[in-house]
């Protein structure tokens, strides 16, 4: 009987050719992709996103993904930006479902130091990644979620620049001679402390008498406040000081200082010691007994990496001549030193993650920018549904109450009458025309045939012709989910038993969590 009222519905429909077939949304045409061994409903809105670097050099892609659990976010810098030296320094990234949720000031420009995601102390990296729990992005989660994403990073590349030396010579040097004060033996007018400023007038350092004995340090010259040396009979004082800049944007800055003196030196680098002349002293009330005068010997080289700086650095040189009734060729004074340093140029950019042509900026002012990533599904697991099974079948999983979830159906099974159905169409001549169920309004319900969800009908939307459909919004209830054909009376949700003995073929169901 059902056969017979079958090929009476046959002959009602022959010759009607539905057209107009509508395509599905973007959710039914992207296909499943896998990402890190994770299997998904769409690609979404994973990227990759381009990364500039001032408004307009391209120097890599962020990359977005998620598992049930977590939006993991990734930085590549692109072949390019290597091979020019580009690296990754410092990563920002915020996330939020609605704009105002990252962090920004008044006027809409973001506030990268306030992003609570990231890595500000990367020390030069090709890639970084940084994987989030959903749990901890604020807003609440929902079905079809789209997150806001700004990411942010600080690129520089490194220069290196060769040693370059600063050497004592004619005015190379301010130099400030000072007498012993006759109320302090062994000490200079003024003096408080080794570091402290004196007073008097300084002079341009100028080429000093040089001795037969003393050691040279090369490629210095030997200065002094004057070439014969002032007051051979008493003790004296030269405090040399030079001033000298390093780049604003050197980095890695190392050096080392090579000096010699007659009698004796101290030495300071940027208000901090580097060493002296010992065994002579540049203070006391006489002189040490035995081999004192520093003369004979090369001091250092003292590593003075850690003290010099980007910017303005400052040399300060207290030298001690100790007196003695030999006139300046007898007791001669001078000042030799040799300061070098290498150190690398770094330059630095600024670099937001955007969509290319069409980039979202922020509302204010600056070219920041941010882009909107959709929340991938990920699949829990596949059910086949067999056409002839009246009890369909039920997932392995239970669906958690509050969670979001979404199907995806594939495939065609086969009717004896009408040969091919899918979850919501039928075809009687090999999908050249179809319908929606086997019959026509006022013959039989259009949901015959019609793939369900716990024994409920659901729309599973417009036709196509790659026999994929979605639905989009379960309302799970703590249960497992049951799938099956429905072969029987619609009008009265009954089934037929009988009726699915001519069924053949089985549907693909997947099952997807929306983290």
């Amino acid at each position: 009987m059902k056969k017979l009222i079958y090929l009476i519905v046959l002959i009602l429909i022959l010759g009607l050719v539905l057209t107009g077939c509508e395509l599905l949304s973007n959710i039914s045409q992207v296909p499943a992709t896998n990402q890190s061994g994770i299997s998904y409903l769409t690609k979404g809105g994973s990227g990759p996103f381009p990364l500039y670097a001032g408004q307009d050099m391209l120097v890599g892609n962020v990359l977005v993904w998620n598992d049930d659990e977590e939006l993991c976010v990734r930085y590549e810098l692109n072949q390019d930006a290597l091979d020019e030296g580009w690296l990754l320094t410092e990563t920002h990234i915020a996330v939020a479902y609605v704009l105002d949720g990252i962090p920004q000031t008044k006027t809409g420009n973001p506030i990268p130091g306030q992003f609570p995601y990231g890595d500000d102390n990367l020390g030069g990296k090709e890639s970084y990644q940084e994987c989030i729990p959903f749990e901890e992005i604020e807003g609440g989660i929902e079905c079809d979620v789209e997150l806001y994403i700004a990411a942010h990073a600080v690129i520089q590349k490194l220069e290196p620049v060769s040693e370059e030396c600063l050497v004592s010579g004619a005015g190379s040097d301010n130099v400030l001679l000072l007498t012993e004060d006759s109320g302090n033996l062994g000490y200079p007018v003024g003096y408080t402390a080794a570091y402290q400023t004196y007073l008097g007038t300084t002079n341009l350092s100028v080429l000093a008498w040089e001795h037969t004995s003393w050691v040279d340090v090369p490629g210095a010259q030997w200065i002094g406040s004057a070439c014969e040396t002032e007051d051979t009979d008493n003790n004296t004082w030269r405090l040399f000081t030079r001033s000298f800049n390093l780049p604003d944007n050197a980095v890695n800055i190392s050096g080392s200082l090579t000096m010699n003196c007659d009698n004796a030196e101290e030495v300071y680098l940027n208000d901090e010691f580097v060493g002296d002349g010992s065994p002579a002293i540049v203070y006391g009330a006489s002189p040490p007994s035995g081999p004192a005068h520093g003369w004979s010997t090369v001091e250092g080289p003292w590593d003075v990496s850690s003290l010099l700086m980007a910017g303005s650095n400052e040399l300060w040189t207290m030298t001690r001549n100790y007196g003695w009734a030999g006139g300046y060729t007898g007791n001669p004074t001078g000042l030799a030193y040799k300061l070098c340093y290498e150190y690398d140029l770094v330059t630095e950019e600024s670099a937001w993650a955007g969509t290319g042509e069409g980039t979202i900026q922020f509302p204010g002012k600056n070219w920041a920018t941010y882009f909107i990533y959709t929340v991938e599904p990920v699949l829990l697991e596949t059910l086949i549904v067999d056409s002839a099974a009246m009890a369909g079948s039920d997932s392995g999983s239970v669906l958690e109450e509050g969670k979001c979830y979404k199907f995806k159906v594939i495939g065609t099974w086969t009717n004896r009458v009408f040969e091919s159905v899918d979850a919501e169409y039928a075809s009687p001549d090999n999908w050249t025309t179809y319908s929606d169920g086997p019959g026509l309004p006022g013959t039989w319900d259009i949901r015959l045939l019609e793939l369900q969800i716990n024994n409920g009908f659901v729309d599973w939307g417009d036709y196509d012709s790659g026999h994929t459909y979605y639905y989009l919004d379960f309302a799970a209830t703590g249960n497992t989910v049951n799938f099956r054909v429905f072969d029987g009376d619609p009008g009265t949700n009954t089934l037929i038993p009988g009726w699915y003995g001519d069924n053949l073929g089985s549907l693909t169901v997947e099952i997807y969590l929306v983290p």
